[in-house]
């Protein structure tokens, strides 16, 4: 699934998708997903993810850490 859908994504978006995936998550779910992935595309959605999406979250929301859309689960 998540192959199909990428495949339809812009590349330039794709970091800030994973990163916006990442915030929201299961911490176990993405922990497993990026287990699958090469290490150099798992390092590079690791440390570009998060930051693109602060950075787009800091300009539509006015914070890199906005609410999530649901609790976490613990």
């Amino acid at each position: 699934m998540a192959g199909a859908s990428g495949a339809e994504m812009p590349p330039e978006k794709i970091s800030l998708i994973f990163g916006m995936t990442l915030y929201e998550a299961d911490p176990e779910v993405m922990a497993n997903t990026l287990s699958l992935l090469p290490s150099e595309v798992r390092t590079m959605f690791e440390e570009r993810g998060p930051r693109d999406f602060a950075v787009y979250s800091e300009r539509v929301h006015g914070t890199p850490t906005p609410c999530r859309s649901a609790p976490p689960k613990f």
